[in-house]
């Protein structure tokens, strides 16, 4: 129930308003556009005083586009929203939650049926919808009321009929933790984390090098999918290449590797690179990057055989983002975990990265010469050059937080012809996807616009990369990798939430999975992208941090299904 916080709460003491006790084991649902901290926090005082959310079960957040202030940069919505639904609570009314649902005014906007049965995640942090079926009632909550199988739900309940995307388990693996050694406890699990891994070490140092030794650039890296495709399925994985099955050219060489229960409620993604840079190699260290994932998702998948384990294989990165595409394609949906560890020459947790959205801006004039006295034309280059100026004051008003390269590609062929097109290249960078996309584009969409129509000329605006989002890691998961990290000698720096440098494609993920990326060191002072670090990512030194960057990512899996997730599928059946 709910909607626009600032319509819902215009409804109260209206014949429309809902009942009071209709919000009894309801989610409320609260979105709103161009509205001050201020304003926001009185309209939820308001629902409070109501009595409404002191009612609610939880509340999911959606987009507050446009609702910044200055004056008020630290702001939390959800934090005052769990106090709010605290203050008058019951001890007898359950635990009441906040979430996050990606729908609203801004973007992205998704569509959510007001009415839909509910339940909520705490291991993802997310909603899942259950389909309403007329006529029968919700008899019981699968992810939180256990029943002893799946045919214990009855067939008139709605959630007996699923689907496979909403991951109801079946019993299918009932006895797959009988494998273990031992008593599945987690030391027993970790054990044999630790055996699998190390049983195919040097099969990973091998498959790295041999990465390593057959470069290939982002779209073309046929040899690493058919080795590693061979690596895994040799493991018993399912591997499937080209996970768009040939709808997304951007992804024909990707790849997706499972092993466990298909059906589990949990699942949990392991992120490899293989793409090399042009002329230099390996100098991004990606060969480490996929064995490294390679192995984690071995290890966890031996240690955890009733999850569900995947091994992403994501082409491109160098180039046009494979992860992006990924995303967009929703392949990582639903995954508890998305993890990826890069090697560099520091250990580091945190930070994020900037979203980042390239734009060509093409003004088309008029040819004329420049000293016809009748025909003057219409100059492309002056309305790039007007355009330039007027980006950079943008760029002032803007500060830190917008981060624009501009370049001219295209500005005429002689300097006594005016010019009849004129190309700006600019890289378009902010610290959040909202900023960029709501604010900046518009804005430099706008000002190209009004100049065009000022002299004149046409202009096309395109964008010739994808959009890279800000990388948002989840903390959970990040500080389970901090205590790892730091129990295999490779304690981190911990970077603030802040601190934004270049951008990736993993940002792209962190919208759709709780993410964190590992920066794992393999020497001292070399720069990323370099003749030295290529050469140390090929190297026995580098080659032998498979092992610890494999581990470190498998042990901070496990301990996160343990503590969060082993009683899910239970729950849910």
């Amino acid at each position: 129930m709910g909607g626009n916080l600032a319509i819902l709460c215009s409804l109260g003491g209206t014949p429309y308003a809902p009942a009071l006790e209709d919000w009894d084991d309801a989610i409320l649902l609260l979105e709103d556009i161009g509205e001050p901290p201020y304003k926001i926090d009185r309209m939820l005082q308001q629902l409070r005083r109501q009595g409404v959310l002191s009612r609610v079960k939880g509340v999911a957040l959606g987009t507050f586009t446009n609702c910044e202030d200055e004056d008020e940069p630290d702001y939390e919505i959800g934090a005052h929203v769990l106090d709010y639904m605290m203050a008058e609570r019951s001890q007898d009314a359950p635990e009441p939650f906040v979430c996050y649902v990606p729908t609203g005014h801004g973007t992205p906007h998704q569509a959510l049926p007001l009415g839909s049965y509910v339940s909520f995640r705490a291991i993802s942090n997310t909603l899942v919808l259950f389909p309403y079926c007329e006529g029968h009632s919700f008899v019981k909550d699968p992810m939180t009321e256990p029943t002893d199988s799946v045919d214990a739900l009855s067939e008139g309940n709605p959630i007996a009929n699923l689907t496979e995307g909403n991951h109801i388990a079946d019993s299918k693996v009932a006895n797959a933790v009988a494998e273990l050694p031992n008593d599945g406890s987690l030391a027993a699990r970790e054990a044999c984390l630790h055996e699998a891994i190390q049983n195919i070490e040097q099969a990973l140092i091998d498959l790295s090098a041999y990465l390593h030794a057959n470069p290939e650039v982002g779209l073309t890296e046929h040899k690493a999918v058919a080795a590693i495709t061979k690596f895994l399925a040799d493991r018993n994985f399912r591997v499937k290449t080209d996970v768009s099955d040939g709808r997304i050219p951007e992804l024909a060489t990707s790849l997706k590797a499972d092993k466990g229960n298909s059906d589990s409620a949990y699942k949990m993604a392991f992120l490899g690179e293989y793409d090399a840079l042009p002329g230099l190699g390996h100098g991004c260290g990606h060969n480490l990057i996929a064995a490294m994932s390679i192995g984690a998702a071995i290890g966890f998948a031996a240690a955890v055989p009733e999850a569900l384990t995947t091994f992403f294989g994501c082409p491109a990165e160098e180039t046009v983002g494979g992860k992006v595409f990924m995303a967009d394609a929703g392949v990582f949906n639903g995954y508890a975990g998305a993890l990826l560890t890069h090697p560099a020459d520091v250990n580091e947790l945190g930070g994020s990265s900037l979203a980042s959205h390239p734009l060509e801006v093409k003004f088309i004039g008029r040819s004329a010469h420049v000293a016809d006295l009748e025909d003057r034309g219409i100059n492309a280059l002056d309305c790039a050059v007007a355009l330039y100026a007027a980006v950079n004051e943008l760029k002032a008003q803007w500060g830190d937080e917008v981060v624009i390269g501009q370049i001219f590609t295209e500005a005429g062929e002689a300097p006594n012809m005016i010019p009849a097109e004129a190309v700006l290249h600019m890289t378009v960078r902010a610290h959040t996807v909202e900023f960029l996309e709501e604010i900046v584009l518009p804005t430099v969409k706008a000002k190209a616009l009004e100049i065009a129509k000022a002299k004149g000329a046409e202009v096309k605006l395109r964008h010739y990369e994808p959009l890279f989002k800000d990388l948002r890691e989840d903390r959970t998961w990040r500080d389970l990798a901090q205590q790892v990290m730091t129990e295999w000698g490779a304690t981190p720096t911990m970077l603030p939430n802040d601190v934004a440098e270049g951008s990736t494609d993993m940002g792209n993920v962190s919208h759709v999975a709780p993410t964190v990326q590992l920066t794992l060191a393999i020497g001292e002072n070399m720069g990323l992208h370099t003749p030295e670090f290529a050469a140390r990512a090929g190297s026995p030194e580098g080659l032998a941090m498979i092992q610890k960057g494999a581990h470190i990512m498998a042990l901070t899996a496990l301990r996160h299904w343990w503590q969060y997730g082993r009683d899910f599928d239970r729950a849910v059946k």
